[in-house]
This record gives C-alpha cells, sequence and structure tokens, in this order.
C-alpha cells in the first residue's frame, strides 16, 4: 500500500495529483502506465477469482482519451470513472461526482449507500467518514464519479478485511470445476452451483430472436422436457399464436393465480423488476426448481432470488457479476449451442 486512505482523505486533489504525477484534465501517458504495471504489477484484486477479474472493465482516461480497459490493468494515478452498477475497480480519492452513492456496507457496515463528495477531511477520520474516497470492491449504487487511483485493489482497504472471509468460502472440487469451465462457465456460488443437475424450468430474460427461441424450445423443451419461460421478448420475436401473459395489463394477481398463468404461458411480457423476483419466488414456492439466464443489462435480483442463476457476461453491469450463480463470458452462442 502506498499510503492508507486515511492520509489521502486529508489531501487536496491537486496535492494527490502532484505526488502520482498525473494531469487530472489528461491522464496517465502510455509509458508511465508501463512504467508502473513495471513498479507495482497489475490490479489483482484478492477478493475475486481471477476468471472473474477477466470480466471486469473500468473507464480510465489516458492521453487525453477515454478508454474502457480490462480492470486488472489500472495503475495507481490513473484517472477512473465509476457510474451506477460498477464495482470500484480500487481505491479512489475522488475530484468529480454527480449525486454519488455507494454501497459499501461490506467494507463499513453502513446500512444505507454512502453519499460521496470531493471534500477533504481537516483531521483523520473512519472508513465510513471518507467521503471523499471511493473504496475498492464497494458497489455505485446512485449516480457517477471520477477519481484518481490511490491504491490498487490488492492493497486496498478492502483487501486488508479479506483474510477474515476467505475462511468462510466454500470451493467445488476440483473435478466439478474442471468440468464447468470446460463448458465455459464461471463458478461464482458453488453450493447453488450444485442444483444444475436437477433443475427442471428454464426462464429466460434475454432478448432472443425468433430462430434463437424456436431451437431453445425444441431442443430443451421438447427433447429435454425442461420447460422453457421467456421475460419480455420482442413481440416480433415470438411465434404466431403463442399466448403472451401481459403483466402490466392485469389485475393484482395473488401468488395462487400468477402461479397458474405461469403455467398456461410461456411468455410474460410487461416484467418489472419486482416482478422477475415474484415469479421465481412463485414458482419456487410451489416446488418448481428453476434456471433463471439473464444478460444482466440492467440491476436484476432475480440472480439471487432464483434456485440457480446464470449470468451471460459480456454487457452485464458489475453488481450483477457479483450476484450470479454461474457466468458465461461468451454469452449467446453458450446459451445456444451448450445449454
Amino acid at each position: 500500500m502506498l499510503m492508507d486512505t486515511k492520509h489521502w482523505s486529508q489531501k487536496s486533489v491537486m496535492e494527490v495529483a502532484n505526488f502520482f504525477d498525473v494531469d487530472i484534465k489528461l491522464g496517465l501517458g502510455q509509458q508511465s502506465v508501463l512504467d508502473r504495471i513495471k513498479k507495482f504489477g497489475l490490479n489483482s484484486d484478492p477478493t475475486i477469482s481471477a476468471d472473474i477479474q477477466d470480466i471486469y472493465k473500468t473507464q480510465v482516461l489516458r492521453n487525453g482519451q477515454h478508454q474502457l480497459i480490462k480492470t486488472r490493468n489500472i495503475v495507481p494515478g490513473d484517472i477512473v470513472t465509476i457510474k451506477q452498477g460498477n464495482r470500484v475497480p480500487a481505491d479512489l480519492r475522488l475530484f468529480k461526482v454527480a449525486n454519488l452513492k455507494i454501497d459499501q456496507s461490506a467494507l463499513t457496515g453502513d446500512s444505507l449507500p454512502s453519499a460521496k463528495n470531493t471534500y477533504s477531511l481537516k483531521k483523520s477520520g473512519s472508513l465510513a467518514n471518507q467521503k471523499c474516497i471511493a473504496f475498492s470492491g464497494s458497489y455505485v449504487d446512485l449516480g457517477q464519479g471520477t477519481g484518481i487511483v490511490i491504491n490498487q485493489a490488492c492493497a486496498s482497504e478492502m483487501a486488508r478485511l479479506y483474510p477474515k472471509y476467505k475462511k468462510k468460502k466454500k470451493f467445488l472440487s476440483s473435478i466439478v470445476n474442471r468440468k464447468l469451465k470446460s463448458a465455459g462457465l464461471i463458478v461464482q456460488n458453488s453450493k447453488k452451483v450444485k442444483r444444475l443437475s436437477n433443475f427442471d424450468t428454464i426462464v429466460f430474460n434475454l432478448d432472443l430472436t425468433k430462430q434463437e427461441i424456436q431451437n431453445l424450445i425444441i431442443k430443451v423443451q421438447l427433447t429435454k422436457n425442461i420447460n422453457c419461460k421467456f421475460i419480455n421478448q420482442n413481440s416480433r420475436n415470438i411465434e404466431d399464436g403463442s399466448q403472451v401473459l401481459n403483466l402490466s395489463e392485469q389485475k393484482k394477481f395473488t401468488n395462487l393465480q400468477l402461479f397458474k398463468k405461469l403455467q398456461e404461458h410461456n411468455f410474460v411480457s410487461g416484467v418489472k423488476a419486482d416482478d422477475i423476483v415474484r415469479i421465481l419466488n412463485v414458482l419456487a414456492n410451489n416446488n418448481i426448481r428453476a434456471l433463471y439466464v439473464t444478460d444482466g443489462i440492467n440491476k436484476d435480483m432475480g440472480l439471487e432470488a432464483a434456485y440457480v442463476s446464470m449470468l451471460l457476461g459480456d454487457y452485464s453491469r458489475d453488481d450483477n457479476i457479483a450476484m450470479a450463480d454461474l457466468i458465461a463470458p461468451s454469452q449467446r452462442v453458450f446459451i445456444i449451442e451448450r445449454i
């Protein structure tokens, strides 16, 4: 760790920028980045697996140009922009915020997201009071902000606490891990992944083409006898004559009424975020074991509510990546060819 966040929270933005030899309007140059990678190494995060680290990307300012790069490639002094849904990639000294609120409960125990600002502290404060710092491993709940990387993830405040949590983690056997990896999957929740052997329904929350829907119905529903449910599909991609349950046009269903409707319909439209969780809970309460598959473009609490969940990670939000049981980085090809 270069210096802890208590030190940087008491420094002005100019003092921090001068220390890291960076122009906040231009960012680092290519040679500076190479020199710092050589000196500090990659931004390796000990709190997440190497496979997951390859998925995360971060917006940086380098040579006056905004770039989206792999999070593991950021270095101290990088100018980083974070927005809603992002996982904070390193400890940042913020110098620009717009209604920025960050969920840092794993680090500070705060019950509500912390409203951030750019003001330096006059004296040393607790982590919760360091409002000008965005902590590595926390999640942006609202707004956006820009800051200077003051500590890489491996030297962050969160990394200090990691040994306490590491003992609680349980991992699959190496044999199971190898099988899943060969199938293109990354395991997030080793306890729930065992449920892949006995799910009986797949709920797709994806923008699928008509041909993809037809292929899945034939391959999964008719051949493997696994029910398929499709949420919020474009009406043009649904086969003529298919019955669609439109939740936005219906009166409030009881859970029993909703379950009966779900049994009768493969396609459900007008589904809002809360509806997804309710649908998955209704299925579970009626002994339906559902694999939930989503692209995670919008925040999706269904990833936690499902019997087992799979995230297609190409365009997903960082907070969805954290909630998914399984991740398939190469999304569409995996779903159509491997499921």
